[in-house]
């Protein structure tokens, strides 16, 4: 995989995700990334200005073994999943919805 196959693999994943901003054409590659098997591309996307971001850009994980975008990470470097369903805690859900 080259980096214009991520760059490609990025902005599919970005627009099925729906993800705010615009994927760029900035790229680097690692040998080894924490939490993904094998090297992966880093794509980055621009965001549209807010004080939550903080440097308002994301990057888009491409691993290059499974061929697909894995996850996402803030300039913060929190990671995100946009493309798997959230994660309910039910026990919390029933806690808010009983003390409303």
């Amino acid at each position: 995989m080259n980096k214009n196959d991520a760059i490609k693999i990025a902005k599919e994943y970005h627009q099925s995700c729906n993800l705010d901003g615009t994927v760029t054409n900035e790229v680097k590659f690692y040998e080894d990334f924490i939490d993904v098997e094998g090297p992966v591309w880093t794509v980055m996307a621009q965001l549209p200005e807010s004080s939550f971001e903080g440097h308002g850009q994301m990057h888009i994980i491409v691993s290059v073994k499974e061929k697909k975008a894995v996850f996402t990470f803030n300039s913060s470097g929190f990671p995100a999943y946009p493309h798997l369903p959230p994660v309910r805690n039910e026990e919390l859900e029933k806690y808010l919805e009983e003390n409303e």
